[in-house]
């Protein structure tokens, strides 16, 4: 049991280890990644998808960071009119210190999507690269500076347009755990 403390206080500050001054992971240089399913509804034509979630966000300095989000289309309802709907985003984030740990955002991206429909009498599919506008908020709480825990919650907005034009305009929501890394 001695060798147990005695190996914790050894420890103690290599994981303290990469912290700014204030104890903040945020910081210039701050690499993030994060990989997580998320759920999204599109209130328009009422369906709901699942999505593989992957996400790469670098920070400028403590306030600003430069984001890039991919969602890969797992499945929707079982009679839904949208069958495909892959996006990529890149935008800004701005960052909010509270604390130590806990990192409240709001961000905006612009991006693309690969969306593919069902016409409405379900015999037909069309494919059409969609814009899309999007904006996030969230939060990171760090527990360790090599790891996160996030939740956030996104608007996007766009049209497919092919045979019909179809809003999927979609709220999404997204969870999980994310690693960092300090590249300076």
């Amino acid at each position: 049991m001695v060798k147990f403390y005695l190996a914790f206080l050894f420890l103690i500050p290599t994981l303290l280890q990469g912290q700014t001054e204030d104890g903040s992971v945020l910081r210039s240089g701050l690499l993030r990644s994060q990989g997580t399913f998320s759920f999204g509804k599109l209130p328009k034509i009422k369906e709901t998808g699942i999505y593989l979630h992957g996400n790469l966000e670098y920070y400028l300095n403590s306030n600003l960071s430069l984001r890039g989000d991919v969602f890969y289309h797992l499945k929707s309802d079982e009679f839904s009119i949208i069958k495909k709907n892959h996006q990529l985003f890149s935008g800004i984030s701005y960052h909010i210190k509270l604390g130590r740990n806990l990192n409240p955002y709001i961000g905006v991206e612009p991006g693309v999507g690969l969306t593919e429909a069902a016409n409405y009498n379900y015999i037909k599919q069309s494919r059409s690269i969609t814009f899309l506008y999007s904006s996030v908020i969230g939060f990171n709480y760090y527990a360790e500076d090599w790891f996160h825990i996030f939740v956030d919650a996104r608007f996007l907005g766009g049209t497919h347009k092919a045979e019909t034009e179809i809003n999927i305009n979609e709220i999404r929501f997204s969870f999980g755990l994310g690693f960092n890394i300090n590249t300076k």
